[in-house]
């Protein structure tokens, strides 16, 4: 697919997810705090919630060019504490046969 945008448009052409795309874009073209200071993580909410993230004025990706997501990481992390505290709402409000039912 790059290849045949490539050809069409006589331009290299590179096919990237939302964030990683938008974060060059705020690095050359947002706010001039953005721009001095080269390092940054863009953090992106739409049908799903994703980061890019610029090291040196570069996408960062990762080793072998794909680099695990700080939001599905951190969104990984609050729906463990969610379970937890509905597991100890649960446990602590209702009836003692409900305490015993797994909760996920």
């Amino acid at each position: 697919m790059t290849q045949l945008i490539s050809n069409a448009v006589g331009l290299p052409v590179v096919i990237d997810n939302d964030a990683n795309s938008v974060a060059p874009a705020e690095l050359w073209f947002g706010r001039p705090e953005v721009s001095v200071a080269r390092d940054f993580t863009m953090a992106m909410v739409a049908e799903g919630v994703g980061t890019g993230i610029i090291f040196d004025g570069q996408v960062y990706r990762g080793q072998g060019g794909a680099v695990e997501s700080l939001a599905t990481w951190l969104l990984g992390l609050m729906r463990q504490f969610c379970v937890l505290v509905a597991t100890v709402i649960v446990g602590k409000r209702f009836h003692p046969s409900v305490r015993q039912s797994n909760v996920t």
